[in-house]
């Protein structure tokens, strides 16, 4: 509740910015790829604190039992307004260099009270065998995949939608 009461006071306080693709001199806004909004944590900030926590005890959770070799993570806060979405791509794609080795693990908080089927912003993920799996941006939901091999997208939503979106990383 705190997550979302921030994101949605930052987003008031006009922080988020546009949404890009790429990292460095790479960057760039394509709103024709990805239209959403998002505002980057400052984990200085007393409400992520819980959150921080939580995610350096499955950061230790991820490294003992499949050997990952995480050492830090990073977030965002993302709001998709109605119509907004997000194409088909990978968080690790092996053609970029600046990520290669370095997104291991991808997260997805869903800040969504009340989401209904219909609402649209679901997540879409394309295993490894091709197979389509929707996940609803429900409140609470918590969704984790491989960064380098699962292919995904945000479906475009019909009501605003907000997540905490973020990577465990090698480095």
């Amino acid at each position: 509740q705190e997550l979302r009461a921030s994101a949605q006071q930052s987003w008031e306080a006009n922080l988020f910015k546009p949404a890009g693709i790429g990292r460095g001199s790479e960057h760039s806004h394509q709103p024709q790829i990805r239209s959403d909004s998002i505002l980057w944590l400052d984990w200085q900030k007393p409400e992520l604190a819980p959150f921080e926590k939580f995610l350096e005890g499955l950061k230790i959770e991820l490294n003992q039992q499949l050997m990952l070799g995480i050492q830090a993570f990073e977030a965002h806060l993302a709001r998709y307004a109605e119509g907004q979405f997000y194409q088909e791509h990978l968080d690790q794609p092996r053609a970029q260099s600046f990520l290669h080795g370095e997104r291991l693990i991808s997260f997805v908080l869903y800040l969504n009270r009340d989401w209904v089927e219909g609402d649209g912003g679901e997540l879409q993920i394309r295993d490894t065998d091709g197979k389509l799996q929707l996940i609803q941006p429900r409140w609470g939901n918590l969704v984790l995949f491989d960064s380098k091999t699962i292919l995904h997208q945000v479906l475009p939503s019909k009501r605003d939608r907000w997540s905490l979106t973020g990577w465990f990383r090698r480095s």
